[in-house]
């Protein structure tokens, strides 16, 4: 805002939801995940996604800019995906990025 900046985009994360950090089990409510589903964050990093998204919204509030957040999900390359996601899907630790 300090900057003159007019619109802001956040990279916020799908970890908001409590996916796939979290200690006690998160049952998705229904799926498809869309953006009604509940805040569930249960690590300091989703945590601090979705205070990030409500730091933006406050001041969008205050007519700072305007913002939209994105919850991304896990990002990958091809390298890495085959790499690290791919051996991952066929671990129980799957359930925990919703494959």
């Amino acid at each position: 805002a300090l900057a003159g900046a007019r619109r802001l985009v956040y990279a916020s994360s799908f970890s908001v939801f409590g996916y796939p950090f979290f200690e006690k089990t998160v049952i998705p409510p229904y799926l498809p995940v869309d953006m009604n589903h509940p805040v569930g964050a249960q690590d300091p990093y989703g945590l601090s996604k979705w205070l990030g998204e409500e730091i933006v919204d406050a001041a969008v509030r205050r007519g700072a800019f305007s913002a939209v957040s994105i919850r991304m999900p896990w990002i990958q390359t091809p390298q890495s995906f085959f790499a690290g996601v791919g051996p991952r899907r066929a671990t129980a630790d799957s359930a925990r990025d919703l494959w």
